[in-house]
């Protein structure tokens, strides 16, 4: 079996692609933080069917590649978090991991793989295709990240993914079900869209990429432009707890906040991979159930505490 080589296990998006494609790969998971709640243990995390190891940086990553051999390797860093993810990115960190990891990647002929994010885009258009200018703030540091992996032949897949955390996060997801169990607000902002898809599908249209060794940039996301707030009122429905939301939205003042439109046009990736994301309705039911499915159990995580188990 071919080895897959993921980095940034500690986040959502990586520890969820690990334990979808170790169904097709050996996978190695390279943590290149320790989570905080487990730093004191010095303990990494329990991803079902992979081996979950630890790169300092960026150097110890390379070093990594080199000695392993994969045949692939996906990075995860700060630019697999979504525009919908209040979370603080390191781009010069991430800039020297990339390059490390790209080149090493080169070196044993092995394919590169960078996640990167729909934050890159902003209004006024919807459907953002590869080449859309209508480009966000960030979108000039997003670009030097993803130009350092297709520097080394790299695949850059921009995507917003829907996955559960083995690790305390800061995806939209997550703050919904803390609200939820803990009875605290929630802010949601009503002007953002973005085009949100199960990580699941996401693994199935790197895995067709893979198969035909593309490289450049491509778009992998959900095929509906949804909003934070249909998006949070739609999961809670699937976790049984649509009346308990209501009373904890909070709708504070975005009005000079960005990534208000943030969708992406993935229709290069159908056309040239045969690629077809599941409808949204249909990837927020299959992503509720992952709560109690044996996905958490995969991820290390413990399931007694989801807000449908409560209601039952």
């Amino acid at each position: 079996m071919a080895t897959l080589l993921i980095t940034g296990a500690q986040r959502p998006v990586a520890a969820n692609l690990a334990v979808v494609l170790s169904s097709a790969f050996d996978v190695v998971a390279v943590c290149d933080a320790l989570p905080p709640r487990r730093q004191a243990k010095t303990t990494l995390p329990r991803l079902q069917g992979c081996q979950v190891t630890l790169a300092a940086n960026a150097q110890d990553a390379a070093d990594l590649i080199h000695g392993i051999g994969p045949q692939a390797v996906i990075h995860c860093g700060g630019l697999s978090a979504s525009a919908w993810e209040a979370t603080e990115f390191n781009a010069n960190s991430d800039s020297a991991f990339i390059c490390s990891a790209a080149q090493a990647a080169c070196h044993v002929e092995a394919h590169f793989t960078l996640i990167s994010t729909d934050a890159v885009f902003d209004r006024p258009h919807l459907f953002h295709k590869e080449g859309s200018r209508a480009e966000s703030t960030d979108a000039p540091w997003i670009h030097s990240l993803e130009s350092a992996a297709l520097e080394w032949g790299g695949l850059v897949l921009r995507t917003h993914a829907l996955a559960w955390s083995a690790t305390p996060s800061a995806t939209l997801s997550e703050r919904l079900y803390e609200s939820l169990h803990h009875r605290t607000a929630l802010s949601v902002n009503p002007a953002a869209y973005a085009t949100p898809v199960l990580v699941d599908d996401l693994a199935e249209g790197w895995l067709r990429a893979f198969d035909r060794q593309l490289r450049g940039v491509l778009h992998l996301a959900g095929s509906e432009r949804v909003g934070q707030l249909r998006f949070v009122r739609s999961l809670a429905t699937e976790l049984d707890q649509a009346e308990s939301l209501e009373e904890l939205l909070a709708y504070p003042n975005f009005a000079a906040t960005h990534h208000r439109e943030t969708s992406l046009c993935s229709r290069r990736a159908c056309d040239l991979v045969g690629w077809r994301p599941l409808l949204f309705g249909d990837a927020l039911r299959q992503f509720a159930s992952q709560c109690h499915d044996g996905r958490w159990d995969a991820l290390g995580r413990t399931v007694k505490s989801t807000p449908t188990a409560q209601a039952a």
